[in-house]
């Protein structure tokens, strides 16, 4: 958690006004974004994982379904909705989310995973960014669902 404060606080030095406007139009895309209808049997959960909040706080969709799709490049074996999904809500800490797991709950899961990741160094670099395991696996859902 301190890795993300610190980068953001990074970011909001360096922050011009027009940086803070789209910075705060994409969080608040991003915040209401798992509550939107979708299609689908699991929408609230697929939107929830499908999401990776921090980088969507610095980059934009474009960025993250062209991560999302290197990461299928890189590993086409994972490179499915089902396969992401399933790794993406696998056991952490003897906790796992499904479907009924509350919105908050799964982001709370999503983020002590991302965290455990960077602890453990389960890193990937696409496109020039280092990330987590879970966020990348998170961008790859991205662009498969979106593009």
């Amino acid at each position: 958690m301190y890795y993300i404060y610190s980068l953001l606080t990074q970011i909001q030095a360096d922050m011009k006004r027009r940086k803070f406007v789209a910075l705060s139009a994409m969080s608040a895309a991003s915040l209401a974004s798992p509550f939107l209808n979708c299609t689908g049997t699991n929408s609230k959960l697929e939107k929830i994982l499908s999401t990776p909040v921090v980088l969507s706080h610095l980059c934009d969709s474009k960025t993250i379904t062209e991560i999302g799709k290197a990461y299928g490049t890189k590993l086409p074996h994972e490179y499915t909705i089902k396969k992401i999904e399933d790794l993406l809500i696998r056991i952490v800490e003897g906790n796992s989310i499904s479907a009924l797991t509350s919105p908050a709950n799964i982001q709370s899961f999503i983020e002590k995973k991302i965290n455990s990741d960077f602890e453990s160094s389960r890193t990937i670099i696409l496109k020039g960014w280092v990330l987590s395991v879970t966020e990348a696996r998170q961008s790859a859902l991205f662009s498969i669902l979106y593009s």
